[in-house]
């Protein structure tokens, strides 16, 4: 990684978001040896380094593409142009941009650049059709990537969670959160994973409820519960996190008891998340939840 490229893009949003250093240390360092992580003096772990990025609100795909710069591999451009792709349907070419980021893969060698890979493969897949399953060489690679972070997640592991979650049996889905889910309760995340987790969270829930797991769904209700309120960087977190959290707890009501007050508490709770946030598959859910009460 370019560490003079990353302390200026810390630097850079650290104070675009208007925080000060104390505000972006915390409890993680002092604010002198942030000082000089910012002007490339000083450098941290791997974890505290993601820690503070992950804080002040640096996104993953700038990570990565930090990561990659030197061997040409735009992570961010590749999701993006996948998206645009896919929303015309346009599997064809959304194939080839995976592959294009997969031959950069293979040349790399790297675990993180293969399980990227992967994740872009997946979302191809799934946006194609929603059974889509991983195939057991691929799922192997992503629970190895998994342990080796022993429960210790940087945003992307978070985000790619969220989009293998759905293409594993659910019950060993929840075993590689379940670490995440332990630390959250015990109040050792930080807010700046929130969004994130709040992908993790709701993307396991659904598929919990699609396979009638319900203890999973109870879980995902008891963590959708304990993640914190506040403070977030911004309003427009705010309004995320709030919106989305309640989504996942109506929704997670409804699965563990579905009575007509908990069905109609989370058709508002979708109502509402429809209104505030482009959330993949939201348009659906309300036949989801409809169709749950005949079960």
């Amino acid at each position: 990684m370019n560490s003079q490229a990353l302390a200026t893009m810390f630097k850079e949003t650290r104070i675009g978001n208007g925080l000060s250093l104390t505000d972006a240390a915390g409890a993680m360092t002092s604010t002198a040896s942030l000082s000089r992580f910012e002007n490339d003096r000083q450098h941290f772990g791997n974890e505290k380094t993601f820690a503070l990025m992950n804080a002040i609100g640096l996104a993953r795909e700038d990570i990565n593409n930090l990561l990659y710069d030197a061997a040409a591999m735009p992570l961010l451009h590749a999701h993006n142009e996948i998206s645009t792709l896919t929303a015309k349907h346009d599997f064809a070419d959304a194939d080839r941009v995976v592959r294009d980021y997969k031959q950069h893969a293979d040349e790399m060698g790297n675990p993180l650049a293969t399980v990227n890979a992967i994740e872009l493969r997946t979302k191809v897949r799934r946006r194609r059709d929603s059974n889509y399953r991983l195939p057991l060489a691929e799922r192997q690679v992503v629970t190895k990537f998994f342990k080796t972070t022993d429960g210790h997640w940087t945003d992307h592991e978070y985000e790619l969670f969220a989009y293998i979650c759905g293409c594993i049996p659910p019950k060993k889905a929840y075993a590689i959160y379940k670490p995440i889910s332990d630390r959250l309760r015990a109040g050792e995340l930080l807010t700046g994973y929130m969004p994130s987790l709040l992908f993790c969270i709701r993307n396991l829930l659904l598929i919990a409820i699609k396979n009638d797991e319900t203890a999973i769904a109870a879980e995902m209700l008891i963590d959708a519960q304990a993640m914190p309120t506040g403070p977030f960087l911004g309003d427009v977190d705010a309004v995320f996190i709030a919106a989305s959290r309640q989504f996942c707890i109506a929704v997670a009501q409804f699965a563990v008891e579905r009575t007509d007050a908990n069905e109609d508490a989370a058709l508002d709770a979708n109502q509402l998340c429809g209104s505030l946030i482009d959330m993949m598959g939201v348009s659906e859910m309300a036949d989801f939840i409809k169709r749950m009460r005949n079960r």
